[in-house]
C-alpha cells in the first residue's frame, strides 16, 4: 500500500483538490475546522487548510529527513501525529479540533466495498430505540434478522456516512458488525442484530437475582478486549457506556454506536456528548483521546456492578466537572469484587497520563478470572 492509498482511510484527507475548492468546503465553518489535501505547487507533498477566526489559512507541510513539519521546528513521523499534536496544542494560531470530512470520497468508498444496499430489500419490523438523530428497528434482510439505524434528521447524513465508514474498518468479535448502508430517500445503517438488547436495560431488568458475578466479570473483560482492539487502531469511541454495549442470548458482548468515534479525538462543538461518562479533560476542551475512553470504561464498570444505575447519583451533570476536580469519585458498588476496585479507581486518575492503556487494563484484569476457572 502506498502512502497515498493509506491516507484515503483518513476522513480529513481530501486528496487532489485545489486551494479554492478547499476554501469552498471550509467556508462558514467553525474555528478549528481543517482538512488536508495534496499540494498543487509541491507535487508529492501536502497542504493543511484551516478555518480560523472567519479566515481560511493554508500551510505547506514540509518534508525533511522522512519527517513532516508546519514550522520547521516541531517534526512528526506522519500526518496523524501532526494532527494529534495540533489537536491539543494552540500553535501558529491554530488548533485542529474539527476534521472536515470528504463525504463524497466516503460514499465512493462504501460503494467500492459493496456496502450500498437497496432499501426494498429491507423490511422494518419492531421499533427498538430512539436517539437524538435516529431510530433503531428490528428488521429483516435476506430472510435474516438485522438491526436498522434509521436517520430521522437528514441534516446529519454526512455523520451517518462517516459512522458507516468507521464500521467498515472494524472486524472483531467484540465490535458490532456493519452489514451495509442505504443511501437514497431513506438513510439506514444495517447491522447485525443482538437479541438481548443493550447492557444498561439488561442490567436493570434482570437485577441481582439473575446476574452473577461471573457474568459481570466476563462481560467486563469482553468489553475491555474490544476497546483494546479500537485503541490499537487509534480509534477513539467517545461514547463508551452500558447503553452502547449490545448482548445476544448466546453470550456475545459487542461495542456499538460509533456515531461520535474518530481518529483525531476532537468533537464538533455542535455535537452533544454525555457528561456523566466523560473524562474531565474532555468536558473542558471537547478533545477526546483513548485515555478518555479509559475513564469512561471505569464508569461502565461502575454501571455493571451497580446493576445499571445512572452514574453520579444525586449529582447534576452541570456539577460533574467540579465534583471530580475537587477530588471526589463515585463510591464503588458493594457488589464489586475487591480486586476490581483498584482497577476502576486507576481509570479515574485526573491526569490522563496516569491512567492505564486498555492493553494494560487487560493485563490487570486477566488474573481476576483465575477464580472462575
Amino acid at each position: 500500500m502506498t502512502q497515498l492509498d493509506a491516507l484515503k482511510d483518513w476522513r480529513w484527507f481530501h486528496g487532489n483538490i485545489t486551494r479554492q475548492e478547499a476554501e469552498g468546503i471550509l467556508k462558514e465553518n467553525i474555528d478549528g475546522s481543517f482538512l488536508i489535501r495534496e499540494s498543487k505547487t509541491n507535487i508529492g507533498e501536502y497542504s493543511l487548510s484551516v478555518y480560523h477566526q472567519s479566515e481560511i489559512i493554508h500551510y505547506h507541510i514540509q518534508f525533511k529527513n522522512k519527517q513532516i513539519s508546519l514550522d520547521a521546528k516541531n517534526y512528526f513521523k506522519n500526518l496523524y501525529k501532526l494532527i494529534e499534536y495540533y489537536n491539543c496544542v494552540l500553535h501558529l494560531n491554530i488548533c485542529l479540533t474539527h476534521p472536515v470530512c470528504d463525504t463524497n470520497s466516503l460514499r465512493s468508498n462504501l460503494k467500492d466495498l459493496g456496502c450500498i444496499l437497496n432499501s426494498d430489500a429491507i423490511e422494518l419490523k419492531d421499533f427498538l430505540d430512539k436517539g437524538e438523530f435516529s431510530e433503531v428497528y428490528e428488521a429483516c434482510y435476506k430472510s435474516k434478522p438485522v438491526a436498522v439505524k434509521k436517520l430521522v434528521n437528514m441534516e446529519y447524513t454526512d455523520q451517518f456516512v462517516q459512522e458507516a465508514n468507521v464500521m467498515t474498518t472494524l472486524n472483531h468479535r467484540n465490535v458490532l458488525q456493519l452489514i451495509g448502508v442505504v443511501l437514497d430517500k431513506d438513510v439506514y445503517l444495517v447491522m447485525e442484530y443482538m437479541d438481548e438488547g443493550n447492557l444498561a436495560n439488561y442490567l436493570r431488568s434482570r437485577g441481582r437475582d439473575s446476574i452473577t458475578e461471573e457474568w459481570q466479570l466476563n462481560s467486563s473483560f469482553d468489553i475491555c478486549v474490544g476497546m483494546e482492539y479500537l485503541e490499537g487502531k487509534h480509534l477513539v469511541h467517545c461514547d463508551l457506556a452500558a447503553r452502547n454495549i449490545l448482548l445476544s442470548n448466546c453470550g456475545k458482548v459487542k461495542i456499538s454506536d460509533f456515531g461520535l468515534s474518530n481518529h483525531t479525538g476532537a468533537l464538533d462543538k455542535r455535537i452533544k456528548f454525555p457528561i456523566k461518562w466523560a473524562a474531565p479533560e474532555a468536558i473542558v476542551d471537547r478533545v477526546f483521546t483513548c485515555k478518555c475512553d479509559v475513564w469512561s470504561f471505569g464508569v461502565l464498570l461502575w454501571e455493571i456492578f451497580s446493576f445499571g444505575k445512572i452514574p453520579y447519583p444525586g449529582v447534576p451533570a452541570s456539577d460533574i466537572k467540579e465534583f471530580i476536580e475537587e477530588g471526589n469519585r463515585m463510591d464503588i458498588p458493594d457488589e464489586c469484587p475487591s480486586s476490581l476496585r483498584s482497577i476502576i479507581l486507576v481509570t479515574w486518575k485526573l491526569n490522563p497520563a496516569d491512567r492505564p492503556t486498555f492493553k494494560k487494563l487487560l493485563e490487570l484484569m486477566t488474573p481476576l478470572f483465575g477464580s472462575l476457572v
